[in-house]
């Protein structure tokens, strides 16, 4: 691999018209494996210049994909005129290669790769806007567990942090600038023609050595909006945004989030000029008009920019999986903002709630994006929803996973499922078998079962593949008794005294089985001793008027979650839970 190297050089010596530089890189296990030592005129008129320093020759380099992301660290040192080391850089980057084509959609190192993915806004449920590192990672860990390779950022720039941890974790990026093109959208202060000039090089020189990075988005919904610069739909404020970009990096294709994607407010029929000019056709919710738009220009490449949780599964397998980039659905983590109404607090559509917690569709999820692994989920259908947000359905239905009900009610529940068939067992009775209806897009992996009887005890679905005699995979939920007492889970046991390292600590409540009590709502109170401190406090119920800050929160469906923050001081540090309802629960942890 022939790695590039450029950097800005600043000399205030008045006489110093030659400046040495020694470029190396090493590997992920600190081993070098190249470094040259360069000698570079210098024009004494500028003080600072721009250098296309070398390139440098990696032997047999190992490649960074999603499931090796293996990196490499690029040092510089600049030597002043007696040879002492007078300033050193280091930054870390990946080898890899991207392609797009709308023959096969996105390749990454010459290999077809379907972007799975999630977008949704940066915040972090409790922690609000702050960019905690250890938030993030855990958010990432969560997805990925899930089945996600890829989130888009909605709508501007992510923190350096979480491009790092992408980089770490092999989850690739469409890095997205910004909302509307508007002065509101971008921040308010001055017009968005007089700002895109400054935010974008600044932009693209600090996320550019990132290999996770695999796509630049300039914009979102932009055909929302009649006023846009030039009155063009957009094309010109793209193209002159597009030429300065290329300034900075041409490895990465364009694109903007469209919605709609027509080019007429009174007819569907065309796409609209700007979807013609970016790279990458980039819709929102569209993805039923990629067929016909492609017929009629070849040359289109198409990615699913937001996806509705409603439409799980026909989005995705309705779509020619051969030939787009992928998808990222819109909001699969619950956040504040953007609710549907008051009592709600936000957006209550994901597939995990805003606590982190995993709802019964998240396995649906898991089941489209991890094939290889045997998945059956019991969700039951609480209720219905039919949320419409910018002319999108984008309501689901409420669903739990608990065995719980009111006696003698009759139930209709899913079972998510990849395998091909399951069995519904109720106290061990079997309630029948049915198969997987894969070759439908509209019910694949998601089998509906009507006029459940309710009875005490346990609900069993047991998932088998063809060929198989033995079970492939089996969810139980069983009827929990009243909780009697708490039990907490820390999440980091490295847990680094840097005044910025997060424990998130669940509390769950339990009967005397260790069954978690759904019904279970009971205040909890919290205190710190030692070095440490409550930074959030959370539950899923985004109907909930209590505050995410403070020592104080109910449980909801049997749990919550504190979160800590360390101090710059090690030691031990004692978290109790107390309430009326049970006796107190301390959780004894320490910060290194």
């Amino acid at each position: 691999a022939s790695v590039v190297i450029d950097a800005e050089l600043t000399n205030a010596i008045k006489d110093y018209k030659e400046i040495r530089v020694l470029a190396e890189i090493t590997d992920a296990d600190g081993q070098t494996v190249s470094s040259r030592t360069l000698t570079l005129p210098f024009n004494r008129r500028q003080r600072t210049n721009e250098y296309r320093v070398d390139s440098l020759r990696i032997a047999s380099p190992r490649l960074w994909d999603c499931d090796s992301p293996h990196l490499y660290t690029l040092s510089l040192t600049l030597f002043a005129p007696d040879g002492k080391v007078a300033d050193r850089i280091s930054e870390t980057f990946g080898i890899r290669s991207i392609e797009y084509s709308p023959d096969f959609g996105f390749r990454l190192n010459g290999k077809k790769l379907l972007l799975k993915g999630i977008a949704n806004h940066h915040t972090l449920g409790a922690l609000g806007a702050a960019a905690y590192p250890a938030a993030i990672e855990k958010r990432i860990r969560i997805l990925k567990d899930f089945g996600f390779n890829h989130i888009r950022c909605s709508h501007n720039p992510y923190s350096k942090q979480f491009m790092d941890l992408c980089d770490r974790y092999g989850i690739l990026v469409v890095d997205e600038l910004y909302d509307k093109w508007t002065r509101q959208n971008a921040g308010g202060r001055k017009e968005w023609m007089e700002q895109w000039p400054v935010d974008l090089p600044e932009w693209v020189r600090r996320d550019r050595n990132h290999p996770s990075v695999i796509m630049w988005s300039l914009g979102n919904e932009l055909q929302m909006l009649w006023n846009l610069p030039f009155a063009d739909w957009g094309v010109t404020p793209y193209r002159l945004q597009k030429t300065l970009l290329k300034r900075y990096d041409t490895t990465r294709p364009l694109t903007v989030a469209m919605h709609p994607r027509y080019r007429d407010v009174n007819t569907d029929s065309l796409p609209a000029p700007l979807a013609l000019a970016t790279d990458i056709a980039s819709y929102n919710y569209r993805y039923m008009y990629f067929p016909g738009d492609s017929r009629r220009f070849p040359g289109m490449i198409f990615y699913q920019s937001e996806a509705n949780t409603s439409g799980m599964g026909p989005n995705f397998y309705e779509m020619d999986l051969d030939r787009v980039v992928g998808l990222a659905y819109w909001g699969m983590i619950d956040y504040l903002g953007e609710s549907a109404g008051w009592p709600a607090k936000g957006w209550t559509q994901g597939i995990f709630d805003i606590s982190l917690e995993p709802k019964p569709i998240a396995w649906f999820l898991r089941s489209i994006f991890k094939p290889e692994e045997p998945v059956v989920h019991i969700g039951v259908i609480d209720s219905d929803e039919q949320l419409m947000w910018n002319d999108v359905q984008v309501g689901t239905q409420k669903l739990s996973d608990h065995w719980n009900r009111t006696p003698g009610s009759s139930l209709t529940l899913y079972t998510f499922t990849n395998a091909d068939e399951v069995e519904l067992r109720l106290n061990g009775k079997s309630l029948g078998r049915k198969r997987n209806a894969v070759a439908d897009p509209k019910t694949r992996n998601r089998i509906v079962w009507e006029n459940i009887p309710y009875s005490h005890g346990h609900l069993e679905a047991i998932a088998y593949r063809d060929g198989q005699g033995r079970p492939v995979a089996i969810h139980r939920i069983e009827t929990s008794g009243r909780a009697s007492r708490l039990t907490a889970t820390a999440d980091n046991p490295s847990w680094k005294a840097d005044g910025m390292d997060l424990q998130h600590v669940r509390i769950e409540a339990i009967d005397s089985r260790h069954h978690r009590d759904p019904q279970a709502s009971a205040l909890l109170t919290f205190s710190v001793d030692g070095p440490a401190e409550i930074v959030g406090v959370i539950n899923g119920d985004l109907c909930s008027h209590e505050l995410s800050t403070g020592n104080t929160r109910s449980l909801h469906n049997g749990t919550a979650t504190v979160i800590l923050r360390s101090t710059a001081t090690p030691g031990p540090v004692t978290l109790t839970a107390s309430s009326p309802e049970y006796k107190d629960l301390k959780i004894r942890l320490t910060s290194k």
